[in-house]
């Protein structure tokens, strides 16, 4: 009976221990799935971090990319519009020398002009001041000449006052033919060498006139004379 009881009791104990250790395995295998369920909950919780971050990659990479290519549209654009600028300005310098160089020759085209018309109206001035020098020589010369040939011929005019005046009038015309020559040259200037003024001509020709009518006088004082 004690064998029986202790069998019993020996059961009881076996079976107490393997209860034990079934509620023992029991419960670690609960607090494992309880901890793997939590390293899932983590992995799942840092894959989705891990994809929010790469979401947020993508996107600032991407924003990156999107500002790179406004940065670089903006460069662009800049770029061009100064080049329109620069090129708008080299325009604009470029007129204003042209006109600058175009105003400067036209100053240098009057101011040649200026010099060559002083020029000429000094060659001219010198022209007609020659001109008158040497004639006034000529008639100055010649009209003495003519007095004594009036005189030479009066004595033998038989044709009274009327002839004598006609011998005045010879010898007067032979001198006025000295002074027309020195007009003519004169004339001459003015067409192809002075300013082309009458004015100017007809100055330096009364000039000449003088000196012809100053010298004509004597003849006519010779007539006078022998006159009367």
């Amino acid at each position: 009976m004690k064998k029986c009881f202790f069998g019993v009791v020996l059961s009881g104990m076996i079976f107490t221990m393997v209860g034990c250790s079934s509620h023992s395995i029991k419960e670690k295998d609960s607090t494992n799935i309880s901890v793997n369920q939590e390293e899932v909950q983590k992995t799942e919780v840092d894959m989705a971090q891990s994809d929010e971050s790469v979401v947020e990659q993508k996107s600032s990479e991407k924003e990156k990319l999107a500002q790179e290519k406004r940065d670089e549209e903006e460069a662009e654009k800049e770029k061009l519009e100064q080049e329109k600028r620069d090129q708008e300005e080299a325009e604009k310098e470029k007129l204003e020398q042209e006109k600058r160089d175009q105003e400067e020759a036209e100053r240098e085209k009057l101011e040649q002009e200026e010099v060559e018309k002083e020029k000429t109206n000094a060659s001219s001035d010198d022209s007609y001041q020659k001109i008158l020098d040497d004639y006034t020589v000529k008639i100055e010369n010649e009209a003495p000449k003519l007095v004594e040939e009036y005189n030479n011929e009066a004595p033998s005019n038989d044709s009274g006052l009327e002839g004598l005046a006609e011998l005045s009038n010879e010898k007067i015309s032979k001198l006025a033919e000295i002074s027309n020559e020195g007009i003519s040259k004169m004339a001459e200037v003015m067409f192809k060498k002075g300013s082309g003024k009458y004015e100017e001509y007809e100055e330096w020709a009364d000039k000449l006139m003088e000196v012809y009518m100053k010298e004509a006088e004597q003849i006519s004082n010779a007539y006078m004379d022998s006159a009367m």
